[in-house]
């Protein structure tokens, strides 16, 4: 991570960092804010600019699994070619339907999901936009820090496993309301049409109502196979929201970060809590010996 409170600094930084992604023949992606692309673009120079590909930080930042899928994307698509080197700044994250804790744990997932990827990430936090402390609870989620001085070891960073359960000690609200149903495996359609029934009530975007219809569909199944045979689901709105959350009485996910880690191509087992991931704005999970709760959130 590399914390700065300057143009100057971030042009010497983290331009270092992308000149010697470009000198190495890495691929080098800029995914930063208007103002400060401007003074990475100029610290760079031509043609060293004209290397580097810049995209849009509101777009990739929409969410916290799309922007781990994105980098993933990247990685899978420069395969074979050399390293890919990445500059993030999370913009996102106050106007996306995340909890800020959720853009930490997707922070934490990134160095178990890209643990052997020929991948350097650096994030980019700029203390002129960012309170004190969403800057110091992102120290627990990097190992290294950045700075005139070069790349070091992050003495605040935290064990991703062990961040990841501080995050879950964070209940979830109760609704207000909720309208119910059962599934099984004979009664799998009901999740879709529960959701479908409170989406069209709503007036929500038919596409939105098919997304979420088809997350909740993939993790209820997910349930019913691993969770005894039987699912609890219930749908709400909720500012702005229409939320969906499925509950079973298994005996927990073992994986801390569950659904982030792309399935491989072949596999018919872990595609569900991607899939949802990929669709949903923001997927939440509680899981312990007592059964997991997953609930899903598409905004109106």
């Amino acid at each position: 991570m590399l914390v700065f409170d300057s143009d100057d600094e971030l042009a010497t930084v983290a331009g270092s960092f992308a000149a010697e992604g470009v000198e190495a023949g890495d691929r080098v992606l800029c995914v930063v804010a208007g103002a400060n692309e401007a003074v990475l673009r100029e610290a760079l120079g031509a043609p060293a600019a004209e290397r580097v590909q810049f995209a849009d930080a509101a777009h990739w930042y929409r969410e916290p699994a799309w922007a781990l899928a994105g980098c993933g994307r990247c990685v899978a698509d420069h395969a074979g070619a050399g390293r890919v080197r990445i500059l993030g700044e999370p913009t996102g994250w106050r106007r996306s339907l995340s909890g800020v804790s959720e853009w930490h744990r997707v922070d934490a997932a990134a160095n178990v999901v890209f643990h052997d990827a020929p991948l350097a990430l650096l994030c980019l936090y700029d203390l002129r936009q960012l309170d004190a402390a969403f800057v110091d609870q992102a120290r627990r989620t990097h190992p290294q820090s950045r700075d005139a001085g070069g790349t070091r070891p992050n003495g605040d960073y935290v064990d991703p496993v062990a961040f990841a359960a501080d995050c879950d000690r964070d209940e979830l609200p109760q609704p207000d309301w909720a309208t119910w149903c059962t599934v099984t495996a004979e009664r799998l359609r009901d999740s879709r049409d529960l959701v479908w029934e409170i989406g069209l009530l709503l007036g929500m975007p038919e596409q939105h109502i098919r997304d979420l219809a088809l997350a909740s569909y993939e993790v209820a199944a997910n349930a019913v196979e691993h969770g005894g045979g039987i699912a609890h689901q219930r749908a709400w709105a909720a500012d702005g929201e229409l939320v969906c959350e499925v509950r079973d009485h298994g005996t927990g996910i073992g994986d801390a970060f569950a659904g982030f880690h792309p399935p491989r191509t072949q596999a018919r087992q872990g595609r569900g809590l991607w899939l949802a991931r990929q669709l949903c704005g923001l997927v939440e999970i509680r899981s312990d010996m007592a059964g997991t709760t997953v609930r899903l959130h598409m905004r109106r």
